[in-house]
Formats: structure tokens, C-alpha cells, sequence
């Protein structure tokens, strides 16, 4: 508030200004690692030793100024006292001057002492009103110095009111600002979550039913030609050529094996899962209704015709398909049955899979494949439709019902042949392909996957907890995620 303007003392100045030049001096020679390291420095020394005959010889000369000094001071006092008696002196002889003087002249004494009275009191009124005058003054100043604090007191009382005012009003605002702010990020949160939500769910939608999951396999198609494809969309062999190449390896093993897979075909044939009565009895139906084989043949022929006119229509293919089996024309229901997944990907249809995959089955003792021609039919089931949530249990459970009662048939002969060497191989890889396809139908998301877990448990003969399967445990929380729109698409 006061500014004070200190004068510093030169004396005082100069000594801490030497001080520190000491304590550089010294700090040098400290820090200096030459002169630490090999010792004294005599050049140091002998400044040192120089700059102590100079502080001697400077001190020695201050004590001969101030000796100096008092002399003259003393010399000074001297003349002053002599001065002082002789002015006594001067003083003591006009006193006595005057008294002779006022003894001869006492008339005019009286009068000039009454005029020095008179004039004493002149100048003690004067003193006197000049003196009131001065504290009327300094009153009527303190007066205004006293209404002048009051007022910028009360001028500081009111600027800290309005300046509280103020605050608390910016602060009023601040806070209604920050929770308009606060609630327009939650709504624009809330938007952005509702956002991300239907993104993907929309984005799942589009996987499921886009043309990467269900394998279609005309985004693969060149324009060049229908022989060639587009490798960065290819998905690999069409179903045919894989049919040709596992159809040679399963020859070659065939001629290796010999009449064993035959024999193994027979007694597996009455353990394959069947269809349902009510389909069993529609075929019958279907049979006895027929007519005549020349009938059947002509209306084959009619049926063939109209695929080949059109070979999108969906009906025709089916009606021709029954007329085939009916007539025993097995190369020609297969030939059908490729032309028609040809024209419609069996990606959904998991009824018509489960009808070819029975007849396969049932098919199996005739055709020279053998096993591997259900085994085939199958496995392509399983990657056409696989995956659905709610009805691919079924063809997963008839594929691994055909399994085991491979696997029965193979533990039936090795009971009771005598070589119980030569089959064991052949009954633990097939245990091992048992027990391989309940895992893999257990890594699918599948409405009843609890129940072929527990029947997993009854064939593998061993306590396997929940967490044993890692991919069961992901299938289960899959499932949960897609139960709600299985619902949604039921109702």
C-alpha cells in the first residue's frame, strides 16, 4: 500500500559486496579439481598473504584518519569553549553596561518596559488565534479526511456486495450451462449408443444373410468366363469337385480295405437314424399312388423338360426328384439333386438336407462309395446349413446317429472276431471321429446344445465340467445374444 524509498547504506553495501567476492574466491578454489587434486596453490597463497598486508595496512590507515579526525575534533572543541567564554565575557560587560545606563534613565525604562508588555501580549493573541485558526483547521480537515474513508468505505462495501452478486450469479449460470451441457452429452450418448446399436445390428444382419457367410458362390464368378473365378472372393472348390475328389480318395481306400467296408455299410444300414413316421408313410403313400412305371417314366421325362425350360423353378425340381426315386434311378435322383442345389443353394433348407441325407443312407449298400458317399453328403449339410439356430440340430444329430452306429456296428465285430488287433485301429479312429463331431456341434450356437452336451458326457464315459470346453462355453453365450431374434422371427 506505502511505498517507502530506503536508502542503502554505501558502508554497508561495500562490505557485503566484499564478503561475496570472498565467498567466490573461495568457492573457485574449492571447485577448482586441479588445485583440489595436486595441493597448494601458491599463487593463491600469495594473493591471499597480499590481500591481508592490504586489509592491515588499509585498517591501520582508518585508525590514523579517525586519530586524525578526533584530533581535530578536540582542536574544534577547544576554539568553541574559548568562544563561548569570551562572548560570556562580552555578555557579562554589557549586562553591566546597561545597568549603569537604566539607573540614570528610569523614566524611559518604565515606559519601554510597559511597550515590550503590551507588545509581548499583542504577540501572544496573535499566537493564540493563529494557533485556534490552525486547529479549526486540522479539525474541519480530519472532519473531511473522516467523510472521505466513510465514504470509500461504504463505496469498498458496496463494490464487494455487487462484486459477490456478480459471482454468485456467474456461478448460477455456470452450473445451469454445465447441466444443460451435462444433459444434452447424455441425450447426444444416448443417441450415439442407439446409433452404434442399430449399426450392428445392422452390420450383423448383413454378415448373416451376406454373401461371405452364406458362401455364394456367384460373387466368385469371372466375367471372362465360366471356368474362371475371382481369387480375392473364391471360397475354394465347388461341392462337385470335392464330391469327385473325396469319391477317389474313398475308391483307393475302398481297394485297400476290400469287402470290409461292405460289411460294415449292411449292419450299420438298420442303426442310421431314420425319418420321422409321418414321412415314412407319406412316401408309402406317394409309392402306392404312382400308377404304372410307363406313367412315372413319361412323367419324369415331362419334368425334365420343364427344368431344363426352367431351371428355377423350385417345384418341378422337387416332383422330379420323387418320380426318380421311385423308379430306382439313382444316378439320375444324384444328377437331379446336384442340378437342383446348383439352381437353389441349399443354405436354409435344412427339411429338403435331411430328406437327401436319408436318402443317401438309405442308398448306401448299392452305390460303390460306400460310407464315404452319406459321410459326403453329410459334411456338405452341414457347411450349406450348419449354422441355423434353430433347426440345424436335427441333421447335426442324424449325422452323429449315423456315426455311432458305425461305431456299434465296428465294436459288434471286434466282440466277436477273434483278431481284435487288426479292428482296434479301425474302432478308435472311428471313436475318435465320434467323439470329434460332438465337439464341433458343440462349438455351434444351437437351440438344445444342453442336451448333446450331457449325451456327450454319456458317450465319452467321464466327468467333464462346463468349463472343460472353452468352445461350448462361447457357444452358449452366442446363443443367448441370438435367442432374441429367433423369437422375434418365430413370432
Amino acid at each position: 500500500m506505502y511505498k517507502l524509498d530506503i536508502r542503502v547504506d554505501a558502508k554497508e553495501a561495500a562490505a557485503t559486496e566484499w564478503r561475496r567476492s570472498l565467498e567466490r574466491d573461495r568457492q573457485a578454489r574449492i571447485f577448482n579439481t586441479r588445485e583440489r587434486t595436486i595441493g597448494v596453490d601458491l599463487g593463491s597463497l600469495e594473493n591471499q598473504v597480499t590481500e591481508k598486508r592490504q586489509r592491515e595496512l588499509e585498517e591501520r590507515q582508518r585508525h590514523e584518519a579517525f586519530a586524525q579526525e578526533m584530533i581535530t575534533q578536540d582542536k574544534v572543541v577547544e576554539l568553541l569553549q574559548q568562544r563561548q567564554e569570551k562572548d560570556l565575557k562580552q555578555l557579562n560587560k554589557n549586562d553591566s553596561f546597561w545597568n549603569a545606563n537604566f539607573r540614570w534613565r528610569g523614566l524611559e525604562y518604565e515606559k519601554r518596559r510597559k511597550l515590550q508588555q503590551e507588545q509581548i501580549r499583542e504577540w501572544t493573541a496573535a499566537q493564540t488565534a493563529e494557533k485556534e485558526h490552525t486547529l479549526q483547521e486540522e479539525k474541519h480537515a480530519d472532519r473531511l479526511y473522516h467523510l472521505k474513508a466513510c465514504e470509500l468505505d461504504q463505496r469498498a462495501v458496496d463494490l464487494a456486495s455487487a462484486d459477490e452478486d456478480t459471482r454468485r450469479n456467474i456461478t448460477v449460470a455456470t452450473k445451469e450451462y454445465n447441466l444443460a451441457l451435462g444433459k444434452e452429452k447424455a441425450g447426444q450418448k444416448q443417441q450415439e449408443m442407439a446409433q452404434e446399436q442399430d449399426d450392428n445390428f445392422t452390420e450383423l444382419c448383413n454378415h448373416v444373410h451376406g454373401d461371405m457367410l452364406t458362401e455364394n458362390p456367384a460373387v466368385a464368378q469371372s466375367a471372362f468366363g465360366l471356368h474362371r473365378v475371382i481369387p480375392d472372393r473364391w471360397k475354394g472348390m465347388s461341392p462337385r469337385q470335392v464330391e469327385e475328389v473325396r469319391r477317389t480318395q474313398e475308391q483307393q481306400k475302398l481297394e485297400k480295405q476290400g469287402a470290409f467296408a461292405h460289411v460294415v455299410c449292411k449292419k450299420a444300414v438298420g442303426s442310421v437314424v431314420r425319418v420321422s413316421g409321418k414321412e415314412m408313410e407319406e412316401d408309402e403313400q406317394s409309392d402306392d399312388s404312382s400308377g404304372s412305371e410307363s406313367e412315372l417314366q413319361e412323367r419324369a421325362e415331362q419334368l425334365q423338360a420343364a427344368v431344363d425350360g426352367n431351371p428355377y423353378h423350385y417345384d418341378n425340381h422337387v416332383q422330379l426328384i420323387g418320380l426318380l426315386r421311385q423308379l430306382g434311378d439313382l444316378d439320375g435322383a444324384r444328377k437331379a439333386r446336384n442340378a437342383m442345389s446348383e439352381a437353389f443353394p441349399l443354405t436354409e433348407a435344412v427339411e429338403v438336407w435331411l430328406q437327401y441325407v436319408q436318402f443317401t443312407m438309405d442308398q448306401m449298400s448299392v452305390v460303390s462309395e460306400g460310407v464315404a458317399f452319406p459321410r459326403d453328403v453329410c459334411e456338405r449339410a452341414i457347411v450349406r446349413c450348419g449354422l441355423h439356430v434353430s433347426k440345424a440340430g436335427e441333421l447335426w444329430d442324424m449325422y452323429r446317429g449315423f456315426e455311432i452306429a458305425l461305431l456299434k456296428s465296428l465294436q459288434e465285430m471286434q466282440q466277436n472276431s477273434t483278431e481284435d488287433d487288426n479292428l482296434k485301429p479301425q474302432v478308435e479312429a472311428q471313436f475318435e471321429r465320434v467323439d470329434k463331431l460332438f465337439k464341433r456341434q458343440l462349438a455351434v450356437p444351437l437351440i438344445g446344445m444342453q442336451d448333446t452336451f450331457e449325451q456327450y458326457r454319456q458317450f465319452s464315459d467321464s466327468s467333464i465340467a462346463e468349463g472343460g470346453l472353452p468352445a461350448y462355453e462361447m457357444a452358449l453365450k452366442r446363443l443367448e445374444i441370438l435367442l432374441p431374434f429367433e423369437n422375434e422371427l418365430v413370432s
